[in-house]
């Protein structure tokens, strides 16, 4: 992949966008983590919807667990 990058300002400005998007991601899978795990200790036959989010709290999809 080829950014073309011309300064070390843009060099650096490309870094931290990347390493923002991935701390991002990151912090999205751990809370996905964080939920299911909280979903397993639910009791049997419960049914419940995991709203998956954005940092900014915005609903990017959901998903029904059937317990």
């Amino acid at each position: 992949m080829d950014f073309n990058v011309n300064t070390e300002t843009e060099e650096q400005a490309l870094i931290n966008s990347v390493r923002s998007t991935l701390t991002e991601q990151g912090d999205a899978l751990r809370h996905l983590a964080e939920v299911i795990n909280a979903e397993e200790k639910m009791t049997k036959h419960r049914i419940s919807t995991l709203l998956i989010t954005d940092n900014s709290q915005d609903v990017i999809g959901s998903v029904r667990i059937f317990g």
